[in-house]
């Protein structure tokens, strides 16, 4: 299987980039984190035709459907977060992790934090051979 965001249209990545970062969202809430937003009617349609593709799944929450990603491949997760890392953070994974860590800094578990410090060490390993 290819990459997903190889079969994805540009509109498409938005929507997918948009629906990752918010975990699910409404039609109305993904035209609101739209660039350049079409029609609402234009997004549905995208959403819509994503959901047949398989890319996303919907839900009824009251008279609002509510879109979230499918499950993906774990290389696909991958290339998304490269792709994510390079158009959010100009491919700087310290801006990256600076985000994460400073949204999720009171949930971090004493071992979380010595796992992190364990990756660092490794980079610093992997750099120094």
């Amino acid at each position: 299987m290819g990459d997903l965001y190889d079969k994805l249209s540009m509109r498409e990545r938005q929507v997918m980039d948009i629906l990752v970062r918010l975990k699910k969202g409404s039609t109305q809430e993904v035209l609101d984190h739209l660039p350049d937003p079409p029609t609402y009617n234009a997004i549905r349609s995208i959403m819509t035709i994503m959901v047949n593709k398989g890319y996303l799944k919907s839900y009824r929450e009251g008279k609002k459907l509510i879109y979230h990603p499918a499950a993906v491949q774990e290389k696909e997760k991958g290339s998304m977060l490269k792709k994510m890392v390079n158009n959010f953070y100009d491919g700087s994974a310290p801006k990256a992790i600076s985000t994460i860590l400073n949204f999720s800094k009171d949930k971090l578990s004493e071992d979380d934090i010595n796992e992190l410090k364990k990756l660092i060490e490794e980079a610093e390993k992997k750099k120094n051979d």
